[in-house]
């Protein structure tokens, strides 16, 4: 067949606008029979025209009241194009927006299809959402079967539901009353472990279920057979000659003002002690100056010395002591170029008990325990 569309001539082109020929199957089928391209004798209204319309984007068939491509079949293959606006294809390619009343991936029958309803509801796994598997509503509120978060959840409000499991199987269990640590979880703040650091423990420990609260010098302790209280009795610290505590580390100075060149971190209450040094000058006739300090404040006499060979210093202090607060020694030398030596810095004293749960003994209780402490020299 010849291009009949080229022998119509420029002129019918304004008139048969082609946008509105396409969008209307009336009006291009009046065009085609004015201008001689519908088949003679044809009852089905059938329009196949490559010639005409090959330079205008290819061949398509006109079949009632539908725009259809060459050898289309419904769900399979080409495309179609109804007059109430219904669109079937394979697929597209949308460089703009794209507005639809609702969507059902496959359809609307399928048991597992995704849809997004006219209202903002999304489902899936489903065709009505009351039996879908996932979905999250217009209102904000999601169902999920499973969720694998890999970020931050951040949950405002809302509650763990009886049989969810933290952590891995056999580890924290939330029940109907409450929560089961299994044979593998544990609650813990601080605490590391069972009566490992500061803080408590409650869980599964080395074959057995154990709780510790508190430190290793105050604390309660289950540890699967016997409960332990430290700390909770009244007890005394009386001067002795017994060593519970040193930092024997030789430290020097030059300076001639007080300067800190020892120091221990107290880690509990401590209200009486005897603090033995050794110190001496670098060179003999030279007065050196040492002081006990606490948290940076004086305490007690200043030992002066001025003996070239280390010489023995005693003294008894009832500064008390918190967790917390720091034993320092500051010293000095009157004269430039002499170097102040300290070292054998230990604490002497006895802890008693003098009542146990609020009850007083009347011969307190010998107790050989140290105070934790933690030497941390400059």
């Amino acid at each position: 067949m010849a291009n009949q569309f080229e022998e119509l001539g420029q002129d019918l082109i304004p008139k048969y606008k082609w946008d509105e020929l396409f969008n209307s199957p009336q009006r291009l089928q009046s065009f085609l029979q004015e201008n001689g391209t519908q088949p003679v004798g044809s009852t089905t209204n059938v329009y196949s025209s490559n010639d005409v319309f090959n330079e205008y984007g290819g061949a398509f068939t006109i079949l009632g009241n539908e725009l259809r491509s060459p050898g289309f079949i419904s769900g399979q293959t080409g495309w179609r194009l109804k007059s109430g606006g219904n669109f079937e294809a394979n697929s597209g390619i949308f460089r703009g927006a794209l507005e639809a009343n609702s969507l059902d991936i496959p359809d609307k029958t399928t048991a597992d299809s995704f849809h997004v309803a006219t209202d903002g509801d999304v489902w899936w796994g489903a065709t009505l959402i009351g039996s879908a598997v996932g979905k999250v509503e217009k209102d904000g509120k999601a169902t999920f079967t499973d969720i694998v978060a890999t970020g931050t959840i951040n949950a405002q409000a809302g509650y763990l539901s009886e049989g969810v499991e933290i952590g891995t199987t056999n580890a924290i269990l939330c029940e109907s009353a409450g929560l089961n640590v299994g044979v593998a979880g544990h609650i813990r703040g601080g605490q590391t472990d069972y009566n490992v650091g500061n803080g408590f423990f409650l869980g599964y420990s080395s074959s057995s279920y154990k709780l510790s609260i508190g430190d290793a010098y105050n604390c309660l302790k289950w540890d699967g057979k016997e409960l332990t209280l430290l700390g909770a009795n009244d007890s005394a610290f009386v001067v002795s000659s017994n060593v519970r505590n040193f930092n024997d580390t030789e430290q020097t100075t030059t300076n001639q003002s007080y300067t800190k060149i020892k120091e221990i971190l107290i880690r509990e209450k401590i209200t009486a002690f005897k603090l033995y040094w050794q110190q001496k000058v670098s060179a003999g006739g030279h007065q050196i100056h040492v002081r006990m300090y606490k948290n940076g404040t004086g305490i007690g006499t200043e030992a002066i010395s001025n003996a070239s060979g280390y010489v023995d210093v005693n003294y008894d202090y009832t500064t008390t002591f918190e967790n917390g607060d720091l034993l320092q020694m500051y010293a000095y030398s009157d004269d430039a170029g002499c170097t102040v030596y300290v070292h054998n810095m230990r604490m002497k004293y006895d802890r008693t008990i003098t009542a146990i749960n609020g009850v007083t003994l009347t011969t307190p209780l010998a107790t050989g325990q140290a105070i934790a402490t933690e030497n941390q020299d400059p």
